[in-house]
């Protein structure tokens, strides 16, 4: 069996475990796909693309015993920030989110409770069927044949009294669902950022409630609906998974680029590579972009045709911007670190103002050529950030100097 990847497939160890010979082939030097960690500069690593995880499924992790090859979750400590244009917040996760949110209503704040249980109950039903395969409803014949398998899932959720709710979050839209739970802006706002991340749509888009739900489906260190991060970032995961396979007898090929997948008697035969090489396989399991395969890497005419009409209008996009800010790179002020950014500082000369959907920086005093350019990023990040460590902005580390000498001193 051969896997075309741009991220390591997860069965590839299940596979090797069932005796079949299995062959991977990455382009990039690195398996993981968007699940890895790379240097973006001399001594510095980072998630570069996936970042947080929740939804690794918890018998993957058990059958490929990747916690016994190293892997590590810490669990996140804050879960979304929302930032208001008059300076107040939103910091939601896991024992602060009703006391964030009675600082803007106490009715949403009671209100909480009841909602979280509602998406509780209809997640708990779900993820027990995780595992089985999806009722197809394709076509009328296939549809009647499968209706069983749905109508099981719909009697587990009227059982946990859990069916209307399951109807909405399928059917409407994020915007609508916390409209008739919610009555202030900003908790419906930082609640239907779940809606948006990765899925390019309005929060008032039909069906947009159902990313309410997805984002409640995983677990961390066996916390369900926690969100954490893999020790040494998102590629410590996959590493873990190549590793498995290998020990499985999986081989896998980085810097080999597939040109084409073989087919004959429409049954692919094989793949090959941009150097010519052809590799024979009884099966071909291709995890990469559909648009990719179905137009550049499969033969026209074995494409059917309303695959091929329905690839050319398939669209994929996202609406989110994400910036890395590690703990460990907060310091941008070597002119040799070319990640730099805004730092915090306690006396800062600038300050971030929201207009017209965007932010500006805006001075605060005559800032000199050369000077590095801070801002405040305010009391609730020094607490849960560098309450351990310390704050590092220049004005308290002169605090901090002077309080040394006046201590030197006092001793003699």
């Amino acid at each position: 069996m051969l896997e075309l990847s741009d991220c390591l497939g997860l069965d590839l160890s299940n596979l090797g475990m069932a005796g079949l010979r299995v062959r991977v082939f990455e382009r990039r030097d690195v398996v993981g796909g968007a699940c890895v960690t790379e240097e973006f500069h001399p001594g510095f690593r980072s998630s570069t693309a996936a970042y947080t995880v929740s939804l690794l499924q918890p018998k993957v992790t058990e059958d490929l015993k990747l916690h016994q090859r190293g892997l590590r979750f810490v669990e996140r400590r804050a879960q979304n920030f929302l930032p208001l244009p008059d300076g107040r917040y939103l910091l939601t996760g896991q024992g602060r989110t009703e006391r964030e949110i009675a600082k803007f209503s106490t009715k949403d704040a009671a209100r909480y409770p009841a909602y979280q249980a509602e998406i509780r109950r209809v997640v708990e039903v779900l993820r027990s069927v995780l595992l089985i395969a999806p009722p197809n409803l394709g076509g009328f014949g296939q549809a009647v044949r499968e209706l069983g398998k749905l109508a099981a899932i719909g009697k587990r959720l009227w059982q946990a009294d859990s069916l209307q709710a399951a109807l909405r979050l399928f059917r409407k839209s994020a915007g609508d669902m916390l409209d008739s739970w919610f009555e202030s802006d900003p908790i419906k706002a930082v609640l239907a950022f779940d809606a948006v991340v990765g899925n390019l749509a309005s929060p008032y888009t039909a069906g947009s409630a159902y990313m309410l739900l997805h984002h409640a489906f995983g677990e961390v260190n066996g916390k369900p609906g926690v969100w954490g991060y893999a020790i040494g970032g998102m590629g410590a995961i996959t590493q873990a998974m190549a590793s498995a396979a290998v020990e499985q007898g999986v081989r896998i090929d980085v810097g080999s680029e597939v040109r084409e997948v073989l087919v004959e008697r429409d049954r692919a035969t094989g793949i090959v590579l941009k150097d010519g090489t052809a590799v024979r396989a009884r099966a071909v399991v291709a995890n990469v972009n559909p648009q990719q395969l179905f137009q550049a890497l499969m033969p026209r005419d074995a494409v059917p045709g309303a695959m091929a009409a329905r690839m050319k209008a398939w669209k994929a996009g996202s609406g989110t911007f994400r910036m890395n800010v590690e703990r460990w790179t907060i310091d941008g002020s070597p002119r040799w670190n070319v990640a730099r950014y805004i730092n915090h500082s306690c006396r800062p000369n600038a300050k971030p103002v929201g207009r017209r959907g965007g932010i500006v920086i805006v001075a605060l005093r005559r800032i000199e050529p050369g000077e590095e350019i801070t801002y405040d990023y305010g009391r609730d990040y020094l607490k849960h950030f560098l309450e351990n460590d310390g704050c590092r902005c220049a004005a308290c580390r002169r605090k901090r100097a002077l309080r040394r000498r006046r201590a030197r001193k006092a001793r003699r």
